[in-house]
């Protein structure tokens, strides 16, 4: 049989590839069986609205006043939009690493990798937080029972490491039984609450209160001369009671019905929790007074939820309060152990393979992960208590602090990535006023997160703003340094859950460049300060801003997003340390942060946009060269004497344009059912279509039928590049190429002569 052959002489068309639907399961991981109860438990257990409700509201009426519960509906509204990317996510993506996945689905593997990593230290911090609470809340339960009447300062530290054992042993089990453990547990002390509150709601509606306390709805207004910026003070406190919303979504290996039960699980603890908050801090701000000196004694309390019931029932009440909250903290501290492991699975499963922390246990559990996560606390821990001389609260709000702004970050990635695929992609059909919900989610994180960030307190809060970045750098550098690692993180995403994959295949010579302009994008800054330091003075500040601006620019034309933004992290971080006096170390006397917020602000945006410029550039040349090809073959087609030099010409650009091993032409008469490429662009692989946009091109031999006046003239048998990305253009440019070949071969080539060069 004759055939036109372009391409790799030597190279077969390898067997068909089977087409896995995105959804399939793989057979190596976790195991189905959590429902929905159990996966609103782990969000539950996380979220422990009956200890955030017990500790957070004080905080916010420092700035609110008696209106801290409405601070708090507003905060419930806000992480409600916030969860709207997490739904929409999870509708279309199940993986135990959470955001890790969710973001690395809809944003990129690189994205995710930072996302996750930023969860898990969320986790990690928040863990810690949680262990303290059961040692202050246990050692104040052991004073008011009578067992310890002056407990040692340290005895919270001691109670704190018992509870991380005991969360190590239980977090090792099965989370069937971990999750209905967090639920009962959560659950009994909402209860508990729960009965406080309505009897200090009767006392309130009888008038029978202690200090002549009474029911009004006043505690649902912002008292006047309440400034923004204590408003969105209240905000940072929302965002921190109800964090841990998210916690479903490390369960998507192993709930039964991940697309329904996991955004179910989230909705339901947002909502339920929002409703939770507001009725309590209404009443308990009620039941303290709504004047100056009952917000004053709101404010001083300790513990929110034990002063009523010790007020208005008794001090054996107050104490089994106590007692509850105690266990509901141990609680939250196993469910961010839980969270955190299963993080910490994935990230490793997807980084090293099945060994280390991704390997599981002969129960499905990850237990290697847990090995490595309590351990972890234990050392942050100790850390806070015996290097910094940290007592029980200081240990709290650091690590709160560090873990909330961890979070802010998360959330902000998140939307971002519902962002892209809903209104960038349309992977998701909305209607279109939906796109206003996740905008006004990252306009209160944006703001939420910069009143975190200008308005810690001096001393040891610039250190939390550090720490906390300094985590999420770590995982910055470490993608933008090795972006081959990215990409396997990539695949392997791909193989575990049948998530989106970056399917690019590498070229050298520009793998060299990035990695050259990486380089320069993170020296850059470090070696302009140190250069510019000498030359202190009135003129120091200016000159550091234009010369870091002037750089982090030169570095967004090289249109390398890592480089770009290392440069302009790194540059807001040198300008912050080597050019505000006190010159040369961070210091609480430094004003605040705003200049170098918006240095890094500016250089982001810019490169943003000589990015999407350079995007906007390729695109053009990319179409002038396929309207050339386009113009070039059907000159040839029309004046060309013999189909040879048309076939071969056009066998030329399919290689080019598709990116192939090898291409030859087929004279049939009739065509086959095989894997081909269809008029519209698209690819099908036997009877299932294939997501090349998403997957790149499959390794089975493709066929390209040619038509000309209705007849089949004959066919181009493709060998694709495995992985090969190739944009829906150039395929239908490919399509036409081959039309232009079924007009030669029906003007050049009659139908009698191609039976009889088939049949010789």
């Amino acid at each position: 049989m004759d055939e036109k052959t372009s391409g790799s002489p030597s190279a077969a068309p390898e067997p068909p590839a089977p087409v896995q639907p995105a959804g399939d399961r793989p057979e190596r991981g976790l195991r189905p069986r959590v429902n929905v109860w159990q996966a609103a438990g782990l969000s539950v257990a996380l979220m422990a609205p009956s200890v955030a409700v017990d500790i957070n509201p004080q905080a916010a009426a420092t700035g609110l006043g008696r209106g801290v519960a409405l601070g708090f509906l507003v905060a419930g509204v806000s992480v409600l939009l916030v969860a709207y990317s997490f739904v929409r996510l999870s509708q279309h993506f199940h993986h135990s690493g959470s955001v890790y996945g969710l973001v690395g689905a809809a944003i990129g593997p690189r994205s995710g990798i930072v996302a996750g990593w930023g969860l898990l230290g969320t986790y990690v911090f928040f863990g810690v937080t949680t262990s303290v609470i059961v040692g202050i809340l246990t050692s104040d339960f052991l004073r008011q029972v009578g067992a310890w009447s002056h407990p040692p300062g340290g005895l919270p530290f001691v109670l704190a490491g018992c509870a991380l054992v005991l969360v190590w042993l239980l977090a090792r089990t099965p989370i069937r039984r971990g999750t209905n453990l967090l639920l009962l547990v959560e659950c009994a002390t909402a209860v508990v609450i729960l009965v406080v509150v309505a009897v200090v709601t009767v006392r309130l509606l009888g008038r029978s209160t202690p200090s002549g306390q009474r029911f009004t709805l006043s505690v649902l207004e912002i008292p006047r001369g309440t400034s923004p910026t204590s408003l969105f003070q209240g905000l940072v406190f929302g965002f921190l009671s109800f964090a841990g919303f998210e916690a479903a979504s490390t369960l998507g290996e192993e709930a039964t019905d991940p697309r329904r039960s996991i955004p179910r699980a989230m909705v339901w603890t947002t909502s339920l929790g929002g409703v939770f908050f507001v009725v309590v801090t209404a009443v308990a701000m009620m039941g303290f007074g709504t004047d100056s000196a009952g917000v004053a004694s709101f404010t001083r309390s300790g513990s929110l939820l034990g002063s009523l019931a010790t007020a208005y029932l008794s001090a054996w009440v107050g104490a089994v309060v106590t007692l509850g909250a105690t266990v509901a903290a141990f609680g939250n501290c196993l469910a961010c152990t839980v969270g955190a492991s299963r993080l910490l699975f994935a990230l490793a499963r997807d980084g090293v393979g099945d060994r280390g922390p991704g390997r599981l246990s002969a129960d499905g559990v990850p237990a290697r992960a847990v090995t490595w996560v309590v351990p972890g606390m234990a050392l942050v821990l100790a850390i806070c208590a015996t290097v910094f001389g940290a007592g029980p609260a200081e240990a709290f709000r650091w690590t709160s602090t560090i873990g909330t702004l961890l979070i802010l970050v998360v959330y902000a990635l998140t939307t971002l990535g519902g962002i892209r695929l809903i209104f960038v992609q349309h992977r998701v059909e909305v209607p279109s006023w939906e796109g206003a919900v996740p905008l006004a989610a990252l306009f209160l994180l944006g703001a939420t997160l910069y009143h975190n960030l200008v308005g810690p307190e001096p001393g040891a809060g610039h250190w939390l703003t550090v720490v906390a970045f300094g985590w999420l750098a770590v995982a910055l550098v470490a993608v933008g340094a090795r972006p081959r690692s990215a990409r396997r993180f990539g695949t392997r995403l791909t193989e575990a859950a049948g998530l989106r994959s970056p399917a690019r295949i590498p070229d050298p010579s520009r793998q060299s460049r990035r990695r050259v302009v990486v380089l320069v994008g993170a020296c850059g800054p470090i070696v302009i300060s140190l250069v510019l330091l000498p030359f202190q003075g009135a003129e120091l500040q200016t000159l550091g801003v234009a010369v870091l601006l002037g750089f982090g620019i030169a570095v967004s034309a090289f249109g390398v997003r890592a480089a770009d933004i290392l440069a302009s992290l790194l540059g807001a971080v040198c300008y912050y340390v080597f050019f505000i006096p006190p010159y040369g170390h961070p210091s609480s006397a430094k004003p605040d942060i705003s200049v170098p917020l918006m240095l890094m602000a500016i250089s982001l945006g810019i490169g943003f946009l000589a990015r999407r410029n350079r995007r906007l550039a390729r695109g053009t040349a990319a179409t002038s060269d396929y309207l050339n090809r386009i113009h070039e073959t059907a000159r040839l087609a029309q004046s060309s004497t013999h189909v040879e030099p048309v076939l071969d010409a056009v066998q030329k650009h399919l290689v080019e344009l598709l990116r192939l091993r090898g291409c030859r032409f087929r004279y049939e008469n009739a065509p086959g059912r095989r894997s081909r490429l269809e008029e519209d662009g698209s690819v099908i692989i036997g009877r299932a279509a294939w997501d090349v946009d998403r997957l790149g091109m499959p390794r089975s031999e493709l066929e390209l039928r040619v038509f000309a006046g209705g007849c089949y003239q004959g066919r181009f048998v493709l060998l694709p590049t495995r992985g090969a990305a190739v944009p829906l253009q150039a395929r239908l440019t490919a399509l036409t190429l081959a039309d232009q070949a079924g007009v030669a071969l029906s003007r050049l080539q009659p139908p009698w002569i191609r039976r009889w060069d088939q049949d010789r």
